[in-house]
């Protein structure tokens, strides 16, 4: 559960840290603010945390979170060609790090939010 900040000349995942910058900063209006943390999980998981401007964050997740999880699906199938595991996290840029929950086995990735009504 205890997380590192992993340096991107030592870890394998520099390509899907570069592809989901790029992707992002061709989704945004300002993508001077595109922010990609990375950082070792659990079981050699590496976590991508995903931030950007106040105004562009519902650029990122679209409607229904389906541009968040194309997202997600692109940067896996190149985590994939580089023989490592990647979760992308799009976080609020204004949220500390420290606030927001440790990587975990447990964790999803999703940020869709669910329209069907309850039964």
């Amino acid at each position: 559960m205890n997380e590192q900040r992993a340096t991107e000349s030592g870890a394998a995942s520099g390509v899907p840290r570069r592809l989901l910058e790029y992707l992002a900063e061709g989704l945004v209006d300002a993508p001077e603010e595109v922010a990609v943390e990375q950082f070792d999980g659990d079981n050699g998981t590496v976590v991508l945390e995903l931030s950007v401007g106040d105004d562009d964050y519902g650029r990122v997740i679209g409607r229904g979170g389906r541009t968040a999880q194309a997202l997600r699906t692109v940067v896996k199938a190149a985590a994939t060609s580089e023989s490592c595991r990647v979760l992308v996290d799009i976080v609020d840029g204004a949220t500390p790090a420290s606030w927001r929950p440790a990587a975990s086995g447990a964790r999803t990735g999703s940020t869709a939010v669910s329209t069907r009504p309850a039964r």
